[in-house]
């Protein structure tokens, strides 16, 4: 490089890290000098790309600084290899550092709920949403209605769903699920002629 300033250092390591060159992207790495959160998230993206996990939370660990970026991806990795204790733990730890996830990552920690059947977790974190003033959106709502539904909640599914201001198929098919799941054929029938 003919300039080598943390910008062409991080330009470098980022585009070996999406091309799954990572062996490329860990030389420059540890070459740099001037390694900045871009350089550690670029790497902890690009492990995360490539499966392997091992590198991905070590790198997380390493981070001297670590920012929403850094939270999202390690928490939304988790959640893609259906690793559900691990995003709740995260999600544990992101609420002690103070940094405030984004909607992608609150659906992967209310996803790993409703994979675990974790109601009162899934409780608390409607709660961290509440005294957030997070506003439901579509998916959000619709996340949490599958939450509750699965963790055996129908009430709360119900009292999310019709909180949800926008609803779209995806979360009228989620509470139907719900409903259908527990023996509520009424409420489910109801529901779908109000669709039409």
């Amino acid at each position: 490089m003919v300039c080598k300033d943390v910008v062409s250092w991080n330009t470098m390591i980022t585009g070996y890290s999406n091309l799954g060159r990572l062996e490329d992207a860990r030389k420059l790495f540890d070459e740099s000098t001037r390694r900045n959160i871009i350089s550690w998230n670029a790497m902890l993206t690009g492990y995360a790309k490539v499966g392997d996990v091992e590198s991905a939370r070590h790198m997380f660990d390493e981070m001297p600084q670590r920012d929403a970026v850094s939270w999202d991806a390690m928490i939304a990795y988790y959640s893609q290899c259906n690793r559900s204790i691990e995003v709740l733990l995260l999600f544990d730890e992101i609420r002690a550092v103070c940094v405030n996830p984004i909607e992608a990552t609150l659906v992967c920690i209310v996803s790993a709920c409703a994979d675990m059947g974790a109601l009162d977790r899934g409780k608390r974190l409607y709660s961290f949403l509440d005294a957030h003033r997070i506003k439901l959106n579509t998916v959000l709502g619709t996340a949490l209605t599958d939450m509750y539904a699965k963790c055996g909640s129908i009430e709360e599914a119900i009292q999310v769903f019709h909180l949800t201001p926008e609803k779209d198929v995806l979360s009228c098919n989620t509470v139907i699920a719900g409903l259908a799941m527990h023996g509520h054929v009424k409420g489910c029938y109801q529901l779908f002629m109000q669709m039409r």
